[in-house]
This record gives structure tokens, C-alpha cells and sequence, in this order.
């Protein structure tokens, strides 16, 4: 199910992660991610965050839109 919701450029949000996502060797698995900043909004309806990663030079990343609830 889609989100309604539509976030903006410096939102702080919460993302819900469902399923498996891998970043090189960094295996991530149905975590919650309080306190992540919107980056922007992508043409398909997912999202670029950051705050997920922790790492300046690789945090943004693409997010589905339901995987996001308000902070």
C-alpha cells in the first residue's frame, strides 16, 4: 500500500525498513531508523534520505514511500 503522506526537503522522519537491503558488506534487515532528514523526492514516489548509513560520504539513500511515518 502506497503512503498519502507526502514529505518535503528537511523533514525529520521515521523509516520502517521491511525486508533486506545490503550496502557493500553491510547487510541491514527490518530496522527502524528514527530521526532521518528527507532529501528529496524521486519521480517514482520513493524518497532520498539521509541519516540511515551514518557515513557522510554514502548516506543518502532511496526509500520507499511506505516505509516512511512522520517523526
Amino acid at each position: 500500500m502506497a503512503s498519502t503522506v507526502e514529505f518535503r526537503r528537511g523533514d525529520r522522519v521515521t523509516v520502517r525498513q521491511r525486508g533486506t537491503w545490503k550496502f557493500g558488506n553491510l547487510v541491514l534487515k527490518n530496522n527502524t531508523f528514527i530521526g532521518v532528514t528527507i532529501a528529496r523526492r524521486n519521480d517514482d514516489g520513493s524518497y532520498q534520505v539521509k541519516g540511515i548509513l551514518k557515513r557522510p560520504e554514502t548516506d543518502e539513500v532511496t526509500v520507499p514511500a511506505e516505509w516512511i511515518e512522520p517523526a
